[in-house]
């Protein structure tokens, strides 16, 4: 596979450069081989790479490749794989390496070098492509072999004609050049008296010390799923409030505000992070067209209400806040509450859209609400948004201009956290209305009674703003598809993009 070796011994137990099954799970055994050629004017050189499930895949090169030169190379066509069309290093020594789609960044020029161990072991001589594929080798299989063989007064030539494997095989098991097969580790588990995880084992995985953003508001067990990312020199940890909803972290302890994380990522995915806090779910599909953009950067949207993702902001723990906050007595969006929530701090408030705010009704409206007064009607049941979010101030506002009073409303002290989670309970049939924005309402086929045009507004720190993710996600604003997609979803989008103020100095 990967040129010819001086031994002819192959990394992997199959000789033909896979992943021994040793290191699979059960669903993660029927992989996809794609192989990719590097030519230039040193020896030729292959890159196999395979995909399912969580293994994305490993690259291998042989023990004479030292090439310290730049290789042209073509993208491959095949979804999600990383981009090999910038150029890789060489390497020495041969290795089987961890791959992220998406993670192979520029190496230069040079050889990357380092002595950290690899997914077989530990090797002082180690050369791995650890920059070119944008990855650290975090995990390691510990291979306690030697020790075993020694307790029992084993010669390695003793317990390879008991395991029924050759000298040179057993030599490169206990180096940590060779990984078993299963079939390999349970004879020598046999020939030695133990269990195999006696002889294999996996290093305790690498542990993050993070800020638990919101830690007053939330009830957190032990262990808990978060979505993680680092803003500035902390790591914050937000807490999943989905089951599905995707994490990059596992809380195992915590003391107050801080937490030990167990990521369930790579590591260097997290050094490069954007985090972004709001209620709208355009922020979701800003998120995936700037991650085509960004493929080594991990978008973290944490769904807040308009509010709180400011005090998010104020606190250091998010990049950047959207809101939506209307001013009853000036009319005013965002501005007051901006300059309220971030005294002295130099940020830019640019539009994202404008939408419409109204309440979401169940599909054909069966209850006839036309107004907010009908919301008082015999039999009519409501959800309602969280205290601090934009949803919430303008039912209010409505509410006090027909005198009507919360209480008069079934349903009102039902608080569900965004605009999502109340379009579901509405279309389940679990209440007749709920304040809402159109395009959420749209989405979940709604009728929709209107109230007020609002403009939700992004606000982004001045220290951040010529940070390039920033910078193209703002781009994307001014965008023709990302517009003709967020108007094909209802919103308006004539002022997207549009810088509404700066408060502050940079």
């Amino acid at each position: 596979m990967v040129g010819d070796q001086n031994d002819g011994q192959r990394v992997g137990a199959h000789g033909d450069g896979r992943v021994p099954a040793f290191l699979l799970g059960a669903a993660e055994r029927s992989l996809r081989p794609v192989r990719v050629s590097f030519s230039g004017n040193g020896p030729r050189k292959e890159v196999e790479q395979e995909r399912a499930g969580s293994l994305t895949g490993h690259a291998v090169a042989d023990d004479r490749c030292t090439i310290a030169e730049r290789y042209p190379t073509r993208r491959m066509a095949v979804d999600h794989c990383p981009r090999w069309q910038r150029g890789i290093g060489g390497v020495a020594s041969a290795a089987a390496v961890q791959v992220v789609p998406g993670r192979v960044a520029l190496a230069g020029e040079g050889r990357v070098s380092c002595c950290r161990p690899s997914l077989t072991g530990s090797r002082r001589s180690l050369t791995i492509l650890e920059k070119a594929l944008g990855v650290r080798m975090e995990t390691q299989l510990i291979v306690r072999v030697r020790e075993r063989r020694r307790s029992c007064g084993l010669s390695q030539q003793q317990l390879a004609e008991r395991a029924g494997i050759s000298r040179q095989t057993l030599v490169a098991i206990e180096a940590g050049r060779l990984t078993p097969s299963v079939a390999v580790a349970l004879r020598l588990a046999r020939a030695l008296g133990c269990a195999v995880e006696e002889l294999f084992s996996f290093a305790e995985p690498p542990l993050l010390e993070a800020q638990l953003a919101l830690s007053e508001r939330w009830t957190v067990p032990i262990p808990s799923r978060v979505r993680l990312g680092r803003v500035g020199e902390t790591f914050v940890a937000w807490p999943v409030r989905d089951d599905t909803g995707e994490a990059e972290g596992m809380i195992r302890e915590r003391a107050g505000e801080r937490v030990t994380v167990e990521p369930l990522v790579d590591p260097a995915t997290l050094e490069r992070s954007l985090v972004l806090a709001g209620c709208d779910p355009a922020l979701a599909m800003l998120a995936a067209h700037l991650k085509r953009w960004h493929r080594d950067l991990r978008v973290v949207w944490v769904p807040l209400g308009s509010r709180t993702a400011l005090q998010a902001l104020a606190r250091g723990w998010v990049h950047i806040a959207g809101t939506h906050l209307w001013d009853p007595d000036t009319g005013e969006f965002n501005l007051s509450e901006v300059r309220h929530q971030l005294v002295g701090r130099p940020v830019a408030v640019v539009t994202l859209s404008r939408w419409v705010e109204g309440l979401g009704l169940a599909p054909g409206n069966p209850k006839r609400i036309r107004s907010v007064g009908d919301l008082v009607k015999p039999g009519v049941s409501i959800v309602n948004r969280e205290l601090g979010s934009g949803s919430r101030i303008v039912l209010d506002r409505f509410l006090a201009q027909e005198a009507i009073e919360p209480a008069m409303l079934r349903g009102y002290e039902r608080e569900l956290a965004g605009h999502r989670a109340v379009a579901e309970a509405v279309a389940n049939g679990l209440a007749d209305a709920g304040p809402i924005v159109y395009p959420v309402a749209r989405a979940h086929g709604l009728d929709f009674v209107p109230l007020l045009e609002e403009r939700y507004d992004l606000v982004v720190p001045l220290s951040v703003l010529d940070w390039s993710p920033v910078r193209d996600l703002l781009e994307l604003l001014t965008s023709r598809p990302v517009r003709r997609e967020l108007e094909a979803s209802g919103y308006a989008v004539q002022e997207s993009g549009t810088i509404v103020a700066t408060f502050g100095q940079r």
